[in-house]
């Protein structure tokens, strides 16, 4: 049975790919709704890959699952065997319907399939740039956390944040920027992955600034006020959080946009709402549970209907649907159809449709 933890992170999930699904939906002409798009541009993915350190951090360390041979064999079949076949397999609406495409492609050959495999940009799915990302940084990751083997918790947290972050800010000074499978993006994106091990860390402990305990690498409670000890205050004070942190990206997205002060703040936005009380309990519902439970295939899969609701109902624009209610009906059918896909597939129990689906 999931214990409340289990179920925030569940609820971070949902949020997660939902901002991701209505961020790939919508017409190629988003003028109208240019803010929606941008606020959640600004911290969807960052929120992805903390999401990620948090889920990692679960399945390693507190599992004590530290070997590297065994991940690398497991990432890859759960992360490129999907990336390579979904991308191959996504060429043939691509080239079909080329001239409705937003980015067409322009005669197939094996060089334009080999720039699709190995440089991101140009793959026809264009946001399956996560997918080697996240792998290199499972990597990384799994190397740097066999500290938690040999110091302490705090120590070890210690270190692989100052890493964590020396990388990150090197190679933001020097515009480092490989493009082979988007291998630049992994020493910006693995800082949030960082956050969400340094999160997992102490958020069982109470020693989270949400929980209202210790906070990490300091001793003594820093929560005086017996008041923010109770769980009806602290769940107000974690609504004035999750108040705050929305105006204050609201503001930013007006006014200074900038990418990483955004995906802080989103972060903390998304965190912090799933500390108001009773809101993980909205993970029952078998419906958003299954959005939850099935996020990387919906992450996977949501392309293809996307894109054929948006040459029929966008681009040729048929039924006359108002933009807002087509929106959510692009974003509800990119839900739905991966989910019963990835069920049919459990039904079926084929390992190679399994591996081809994560």
């Amino acid at each position: 049975m999931e214990n409340k933890s289990d179920r925030k992170i569940l609820f971070m999930q949902i949020i997660g790919i939902i901002l991701v699904v209505i961020g790939h939906s919508g017409p190629i002409d988003r003028s109208k709704w240019q803010f929606t798009f941008d606020f959640i541009y600004s911290f969807h993915m960052p929120l992805f890959f903390f999401i990620s350190g948090i889920l990692f951090y679960t399945s390693v360390v507190e599992k004590n699952r530290f070997e590297l041979t065994y991940l690398i064999k497991n990432k890859a079949v759960k992360l490129l065997i999907p990336y390579f076949i979904i991308t191959l397999i996504a060429f043939i609406p691509k080239i079909m319907l080329s001239k409705l495409a937003a980015r067409p492609i322009e005669g197939l050959s094996l060089q334009t399939v080999v720039n699709a495999l190995f440089i991101p940009a140009n793959n026809p799915i264009v946001f399956f740039w996560f997918l080697p990302v996240i792998f290199f940084i499972f990597i990384y990751f799994q190397i740097l956390l066999r500290f938690y083997k040999k110091l302490d918790k705090n120590r070890a947290t210690l270190i692989i944040v100052i890493i964590s972050t020396a990388i990150f800010i090197i190679t933001r000074v020097y515009k480092v920027d490989i493009k082979f499978l988007e291998i630049g993006k992994t020493f910006y994106y693995q800082w949030y992955f960082m956050l969400g091990i340094v999160f997992s860390v102490y958020r069982n402990k109470g020693i989270s600034p949400l929980s209202c305990g210790h906070f990490p690498f300091t001793r003594g409670n820093v929560c005086k006020s017996p008041l923010l000890k109770r769980g009806r205050f602290r769940g107000g004070f974690c609504f004035i959080i999750v108040t705050i942190s929305l105006i204050t990206l609201i503001l930013l997205n007006l006014y200074y946009r900038n990418l990483i002060l955004t995906s802080l703040i989103g972060i903390i936005f998304i965190t912090s709402a799933s500390y108001i009380p009773k809101m993980e309990e909205l993970t029952k519902y078998s419906v958003l549970k299954n959005i939850g439970k099935y996020s990387y295939q919906i992450y996977l899969l949501s392309w293809f209907p996307q894109v054929f609701y948006r040459i029929i109902f966008y681009d040729k624009n048929m039924g006359q649907i108002p933009l807002v209610i087509s929106m959510i009906l692009s974003t509800a059918i990119s839900l739905i159809v991966p989910v019963i896909i990835a069920v049919s597939v459990q039904k079926i129990n084929k390992k190679w449709l399994k591996n081809i689906i994560g």
